[in-house]
């Protein structure tokens, strides 16, 4: 506070308080005496408050920013201008320097933030508690479809944006927020304004904004993504089917070696299962002697891109090499680059096979289960040995597994390690119905562990049934849902032992891990059982096929062929050209239905002469289609099935020989003839004479035979010659026939029965004129 008095037309500085004193650091002593007019000669606004603030003797309040000199800072102040009479002017002040940066700071903040909202390419939308819409950016509308204007003030639970089943998500992720400053990422389908749908990926967020709840949600759209993820699964599924038909190894290496992949065709011809090999060197498979040609090759591939070819020596699960043919290519595997191999057993005689001296060692014996089911060769084993260690883990004396039947009517203890004092139970515990326990399948079903103790109401149920709980050292139970294909098929159960056990929530939920890795790998073993069962049916669909059967690339090169196809060859026709091999040509066939199909991504059809041995040429009736299509939707394999249909083409041209001759006798004859079909009472043929003798022209009398029964025609008397025909095998006899014209006419008419393969015809011979009537009767009679 400062006090000013008005003395020869100017305000003096008389006295001020402490707290003016420390704004300026204890220097406002100095200034005592002076006059406005020279302290604020450059601050005509402060000037004038005075002046007015003493003329009206009134109240003055205004914002001023002043440089204070002696203490050489800048600072917002907020003064008061106060009369007081007779002529003294009280000055207060309020240093507001730190309010007016924080505020600056606040609306640069806001500016960011509303330039951040706007350009971001997420969609962000904030809205009330209630649900109600109250702002949204301009990527919200593009994912949307809809306008700002068409959002705003929309409560989220009434627009159509969401499914039912999508709403019931999204409204619980909102009261997630309840107990959580924000929700999991989810992802969610939701209707567009064009009515198309779109996945999005979410989360939402709370905040408070002047004790205020508002709700904010940030999302992206998906969409591209996630048909990207579908068309990668079906080229993978597709991919997947052809690697399991092929009966050669396929293997895919990084340019280090290491192996990124191996075909289920590894087992029967080195000895390793595919998971074996995943994350080792291949360079360590190949003999020493053959490494070098092999880098040398690999390295020539990627530096031209082209397809390598070459013959090595692998090494063999029992320490054995195995003489292969390697044929592989480069290929860019999700922007990465790949050697993919086709490996195929070239040895001239057969190996000796020798008994495996060593197992596999697990790599660990209990801080990884699931590495103990991938990697072994016996499951019941390895269960036993899990059940064992998760039994000594948690103190118990007895583990088991009980498995469900197919009817969820009865379970069974499949599995069971018991301490050396315990008396094995398995052999006992089989076939129990499981309404007997309600409430235990009941909670199993939920999910959730079951720790029953003695002292529990269940435990006396559970008694009652398996005897073997009556004995005394039993103290507690311990089961664990098994879930196969989403549905519960057993328990993982533990039996306690010295007192009652309290396992915290850690064990439990350590323990439901056992129980599902257990439950995956029952099910991958289910699923092994049946791949391999129906690999085994497709294998011998393929090999039972008569029919020419090969699978090129792009390149036109045989990947793969079938048995038939290579014994037409004394020669491995593996990675030749397939124009090369069937047809000696240096460059694709002319009209070449794969051609077609890698440029149609379609089936395609052509018959085409195949050079079979020298001299020996066939005609192959041939069909192709995709069977493997790349990331972007490119034919990246096509299947070749061929059919030889020389001697079929032969006859055929021997039969339109034939055919040309008995057509030309055919309409050339004298009489009338007619082909008649007794199966179906249909005439099939007649030649030129017929309807020319009736006055008809062919569509005519084709139109009256098609409906021969009903036909104006003929009368019952050429039916009942015909039905003759087909007792005797032949008849003569005289007939009536309407003509064109409507008037009847006599006609002699000579049939006889006769057949072609196994279909049986009457072949009727019409005689028109009646002077030769009796000759062809005498002729019926000879």
């Amino acid at each position: 506070m400062h006090i000013f008095k008005m003395i020869d037309n100017d305000y003096v500085l008389v006295d001020y308080n402490e707290a003016a004193n420390k704004i300026l650091h204890g220097k406002l002593e100095n200034y005592l005496g002076s006059r406005v007019s020279e302290l604020f000669r450059d601050k005509p606004k402060v000037i004038s408050s005075f002046k007015y603030c003493y003329e009206n003797k009134t109240l003055v309040r205004n914002h001023f920013t002043y440089f204070f000199k002696s203490v050489d800072e800048l600072k917002h102040v907020m003064v008061e201008f106060q009369f007081i009479d007779p002529d003294f002017i009280l000055v207060h002040y309020e240093d507001i320097t730190k309010r007016k940066l924080a505020q600056e700071e606040l609306k640069n903040s806001r500016a960011k933030y509303h330039s951040l909202f706007k350009h971001s390419p997420l969609g962000i939308a904030i809205f009330d508690k209630e649900g109600k819409l109250i702002d949204c950016n301009p990527m919200s509308e593009k994912i949307t479809g809809y306008t700002r204007a068409e959002l705003i003030n929309r409560n989220f639970k009434d627009f159509p944006l969401f499914s039912p089943q999508y709403f019931s998500l999204f409204n619980k992720n909102i009261k997630t927020l309840e107990k959580a400053q924000r929700s999991e990422l989810s992802e969610i389908q939701i209707k567009k304004k064009d009515n198309s749908y779109s996945w999005i990926l979410y989360q939402i967020s709370s905040f408070d904004l002047d004790e205020v709840p508002y709700y904010q949600c940030i999302f992206q759209d998906i969409n591209a993504l996630k048909i990207t993820e579908k068309n990668l699964e079906d080229s993978k599924e597709s991919y997947q089917n052809l690697i399991e038909s092929v009966p050669d190894l396929i293997i895919k290496i990084k340019p280090n070696g290491n192996i990124l992949f191996a075909s289920p065709q590894v087992k029967e011809l080195l000895g390793y299962t595919s998971n074996s090999l995943i994350g080792t060197s291949y360079f360590d498979l190949i003999h020493p002697a053959d490494l070098g040609l092999f880098k040398k090759t690999q390295k020539k591939a990627i530096e031209t891109g082209d397809p390598i070819s070459l013959e090595y020596r692998i090494k063999k699960l029992d320490g054995s090499y195995l003489p292969v043919g390697g044929r592989g290519k480069l290929i860019n595997d999700q922007g990465k680059l790949r050697l993919l191999g086709v490996i195929r057993d070239i040895s001239d005689k057969k190996t000796t096979e020798k008994l495996l001296e060593e197992k596999l060692e697990l790599e660990s014996l209990i801080s990884n289960l699931s590495s103990r089911f991938i990697f072994t060769d016996d499951f019941n084993e390895a269960l036993q040995n899990s059940l064992k260690e998760l039994a000594d883990f948690i103190n118990a004396n007895r583990s088991y597994i009980f498995l469900f039947d197919e009817d969820k009517a009865f379970m069974s203890n499949s599995h069971e390690w018991s301490a050396p004092d315990v008396e094995p139970q398995i052999d006992q515990l089989q076939n129990i119905p499981l309404n007997h326990f309600p409430w235990l399948i009941k909670r199993l079903e939920e999910g959730n562990p079951i720790h029953v103790t003695k002292s529990a109401k269940i435990f006396s149920e559970i008694k009652s049934y398996f005897k073997f709980f009556e004995t005394e050292f039993i103290k507690s139970i311990l089961m664990f849902p098994i879930f196969l294909n989403e549905e519960l098929s057993g328990f993982l159960g533990f039996d306690g032992v010295e007192k009652t056990q309290k396992w915290n929530q850690k064990d439990l939920s350590i323990f439901q891990i056992a129980a599902d890795i257990i439950g995956t790998s029952l099910e991958r073993r289910l699923t092994e059982k049946t791949l391999t069962e129906s690999h085994n049916f497709l294998d011998g669909i393929i090999s039972s096929i008569p029919n020419l059967m090969c699978i090129i690339d792009p390149e036109y090169q045989l990947i793969w062929v079938n048995d038939k196809t290579q014994n037409m060859y004394k020669e491995n026709i593996i990675g030749k050209h397939c124009y090369n091999v069937f047809r000696n040509s240096d460059e694709v066939c002319k009209n070449c239905p794969a051609e077609k199909t890698f440029k149609t991504g379609k089936m395609h059809q052509q018959e085409i002469e195949y050079l079979y041995k020298k001299d020996d040429t066939r005609i192959i009736n041939t069909n192709s289609n995709v069977i493997s299509k790349s990331v972007d939707g490119e034919a990246e394999l096509v299947v070749i099935i061929g059919q030889d249909i020389t001697q079929f083409k032969k006859t055929e041209k021997e039969f339109l020989k034939a055919k040309g001759k008995y057509q030309f006798l055919f309409e050339q004859a004298d009489h009338g003839i007619l082909i008649f079909d007794p199966d179906v009472n249909e005439i099939v043929d007649f030649n030129k004479k017929t309807h020319n003798s009736l006055g008809f022209t062919r569509e005519e009398f084709e139109r009256e035979f098609n409906s021969f029964s009903d036909s104006k025609i003929f009368n019952n008397s050429l039916q009942n010659h015909f039905n003759k025909v087909k007792k005797n095998k032949k008849d003569a006899m005289e007939i009536k026939i309407r003509n064109k014209q409507g008037n009847t006419i006599d006609v002699a008419i000579f049939s006889h029965l006769f057949t072609i393969g196994k279909s049986t015809y009457i072949q009727s011979l019409l005689v028109f004129d009646p002077q030769y009537f009796n000759s062809v009767f005498k002729q019926m009679e000879r």
